[in-house]
Parts: structure tokens; C-alpha cells; sequence
């Protein structure tokens, strides 16, 4: 057993035995012996890693102080199924401060339950695909902080696999479809039109959709043929002097507007030959 250093190892012989015991004993009582282990766990490296995915074109912030002030996860670039946003170690080591000492401690949480919670507060478990009813999310019946709707979503695979990112797009598609919805309704009160939020337009521009609360402005562009505004998308139109202007021959021949025998043939796009009868 440790013992003060200022107690001698042998006695001293003016000092009885009784008072030499009571002299040890408070000496105990007082030297706080110093623990120089640290916690291994927080110096050991991880086993494996989670894969945060985002398939959604728009990037989240994510707030979970005091240890992690501000996570942001970036977007999915346009054109992209998904894009690998973040990294979670199988042990997430947090500090917090022991009230009674007043000495800052670390504990290890699992990975699993750390990034579920970190994309779905309202899921206390750590399947991250689990659907949790409305009545049970604890933040708000539109599910606010559930980003597992938005676009995120977390794996042991370090390349999503094909059935996860049909799960996560149909789920984010759900949430779309509930927001548009929503919309909807807040935009038949005149009271509630200001409740509609970047996030519905957000749903109705993945949708295309279009509607009185949702109007879309197109910057037109001029026709490199005749000079005249017009959409940018637009295969042909009528020019300001009467005419067909065509942009597209394909496209045009395919809704039906001109006739693939009137396709000038430096804009063909199929190759003729002797048994392909132009129709």
C-alpha cells in the first residue's frame, strides 16, 4: 500500500506506538495519490469505420456541442448518384467534465449509436433505416432535425450499395412529396402563405414541379438563329417572320413538327444507306 513520504520507515522511539498509528492514518487520509493512467480507449485506433453518403444536391450543418460545435456535411455535386461526406470511428470518444473533481473525463460511445443519433436524433436506436412514427419523434412531428429524410445516411460500405441509395432516394423523395403537400395547404390560408419555406421549393424544384406558391423564373436566351428570346430548352419555334426556326432537328422529328425528309442532311444524325428508306 502507497505510504506518504514523510513517514519514515522505521519508527522513532520517542513516538508511541499509538501515536505513531495516528500519525499515519490522517497522513493517508490527506496525500491524494495521482492515477497516471490515461484512457486507452481514447489513444486506441478504430476497428472500422461508418460512411456518411449524401445524394441530396445541398449541404447540412449539423450542431452537437460542447464537443462538436458545428459539422458540416457537403452537398452531392450535380450529375452525381452520391458523394462521401464524413467518417465516423466504431468508438466516438466524447470529453465531459466530472462535476465532483472538476477533471475533464472521456468516454467512448459506440459508432453505430453516435451517427444514427447525429442524422435522426428522434431514432434511440441504431438502425438508421428504421421508420420512426410521427407521434414518437420528440422535435416535432415534421421531423426538422431528421436528415435521414433529407438525403443522408450512414454505412459500414465504404461505396453505398444499390439497395441503399434506392432506400435513401425514396425516402427523401417521401418527405418531398409530404412538403409540396404542405405547401399546398399553407398556401390556401392567406395566414399561413409565409410559413412556406426554402425547403418546399427546395421539394418542388426536385420535382419540377409548378404551382401558385412555386413560380419559376427562366432567364431566356437569344436564338443563335433568328436573335429572338425565347427558353433556353426550347427544340424549335415560330420566328418573328412566320417561320419554323429549329434548334433541335432530333427532337423536333420526334414531337411530330417536320418530317425526317426535311431534316437538311448536314444535320442528320443517321446514317444513310441503301435499304434505309427515308420516311
Amino acid at each position: 500500500m502507497p505510504v506518504d513520504a514523510r513517514i519514515e520507515d522505521k519508527p522513532d522511539p520517542n513516538v508511541s506506538e499509538y501515536s505513531r498509528r495516528l500519525i499515519q492514518s490522517e497522513a493517508m487520509r490527506t496525500v491524494r495519490l495521482i492515477d497516471f493512467r490515461g484512457d486507452a480507449n481514447a489513444e486506441r485506433p478504430p476497428d472500422y469505420y461508418l460512411y456518411i453518403f449524401n445524394i441530396a444536391n445541398r449541404k447540412f450543418e449539423i450542431r452537437r456541442p460542447p464537443n462538436f460545435p458545428l459539422m458540416t456535411f457537403a452537398g452531392c455535386p450535380l450529375g452525381q448518384p452520391y458523394a462521401l461526406v464524413g467518417r465516423v470511428p466504431n468508438i466516438v470518444n466524447e470529453k465531459w467534465v466530472d462535476a465532483d473533481s472538476g477533471e475533464t473525463r472521456v468516454r467512448g460511445i459506440m459508432g453505430e449509436r453516435f451517427a444514427t443519433d447525429l442524422l435522426n436524433p428522434s431514432n434511440t436506436g441504431i438502425d438508421i433505416w428504421g421508420e420512426i412514427p410521427e407521434e414518437l419523434s420528440w422535435l416535432d412531428s415534421g421531423g426538422t432535425d431528421d436528415m435521414t429524410r433529407r438525403g443522408l445516411f450512414w454505412t459500414k460500405n465504404a461505396e453505398p450499395t444499390t439497395e441503399e441509395l434506392a432506400m435513401s432516394r425514396a425516402k427523401m423523395e417521401k418527405h418531398y412529396r409530404q412538403l409540396i403537400q404542405h405547401a399546398d395547404i399553407l398556401y390556401s390560408d392567406t395566414a399561413t402563405r409565409r410559413e412556406i419555406g426554402r425547403e418546399h421549393h427546395m421539394a418542388a424544384d426536385y420535382f419540377k414541379a409548378r404551382s401558385q406558391w412555386h413560380i419559376v423564373a427562366e432567364t431566356p436566351i437569344i436564338c443563335e438563329n433568328c436573335g429572338e428570346m425565347l427558353k433556353s430548352n426550347v427544340a424549335f419555334h415560330i420566328g418573328p417572320t412566320g417561320f419554323m426556326c429549329v434548334r433541335d432537328w432530333k427532337r423536333t422529328v420526334a414531337a411530330g413538327a417536320v418530317k425526317r425528309e426535311q431534316v437538311p442532311e448536314e444535320s442528320r444524325w443517321w446514317e444513310d444507306k441503301a435499304h434505309d428508306k427515308i420516311k
